[in-house]
């Protein structure tokens, strides 16, 4: 099962494994992850200077980016390599793509 807003260690550690081998997306860098920028807007920050946003207010992000994490004895670990901890898809279409491996530090 994939959670959107459950990166909460004791949260989980507290609900006795009912979260095990869960995913979560997270939206800035987790503490598992390498260590670096962690912040949404830093991210945002970053896109933009990456140039992965065009003017998103009307034509919506060119990219749509998360970090996984997978609940694994009732601790987050990293889903892929932490030391690009982003997942990050095209955002101007919904058809099938393999993410790209992002680092915005």
């Amino acid at each position: 099962m994939l959670h959107q807003n459950t990166y909460d260690a004791d949260f989980v550690a507290a609900a006795n494994g009912a979260f095990e081998g869960d995913d979560v997306g997270v939206q800035t860098r987790p503490l598992e992850a390498d260590e670096g920028s962690s912040s949404l807007g830093t991210h945002k920050r970053d896109l933009a200077e990456a140039r992965l946003v065009d003017d998103p207010v009307t034509h919506g992000p060119t990219h749509d980016c998360t970090v996984l994490v997978k609940v694994v004895n009732g601790r987050f670990e990293m889903v892929g390599d932490p030391s690009e901890p982003w997942y990050c898809w095209p955002g101007d279409t919904d058809a099938w793509s393999e993410p790209i491996h992002t680092n915005f530090d």
